[in-house]
């Protein structure tokens, strides 16, 4: 059975099931095993991931998260494109000097629901680029 877009480990609250957004930051820890080529030997490395809110009304969990991090997962919507909410948490992980990460999401919806061609898409894609590039710019 196909559980994508249903299940869901981090948004485990009622509230955040029935709206099907973060509202409350929470965190997983994955262990994984890394092949180091100098040595040879596989080792151990433990990578701990807070989810955060992505709504603006709950921006103030992405500040206290980043305090414990090294880095952040920028995620932009490509339809939705750079919002108020993905220039705050810039800003925070700037602030924090935390190392991005951008991923750029819902390629899907480009070309299911909109319909785009290869052309307009690609120019959905650098203008979420330039657009991240010029809130850091601006830092």
């Amino acid at each position: 059975k196909r559980m994508a877009g249903f299940l869901r480990y981090l948004d485990d609250r009622p509230d955040e099931q029935e709206r099907g957004i973060t509202m409350k930051s929470s965190a997983v820890s994955l262990l994984n095993l890394v092949h180091d080529e100098e040595d040879g030997k596989n080792k151990k490395i433990l990578l701990n991931v807070i989810d955060t809110p992505g709504h603006i009304d709950f921006s103030s969990e992405v500040g206290v998260a980043l305090r414990v991090c090294d880095g952040a997962v920028i995620l932009v919507d490509l339809v939705e494109g750079v919002c108020v909410q993905t220039r705050e948490a810039i800003k925070k992980a700037f602030e924090e000097r935390a190392k991005m990460i951008l991923i750029l999401n819902k390629f899907d919806r480009l070309i299911v629901e909109l319909q785009k061609d290869i052309e307009e898409i690609f120019q959905f894609v650098l203008r979420a680029i330039e657009d991240c590039n010029a809130i850091i710019a601006e830092l």
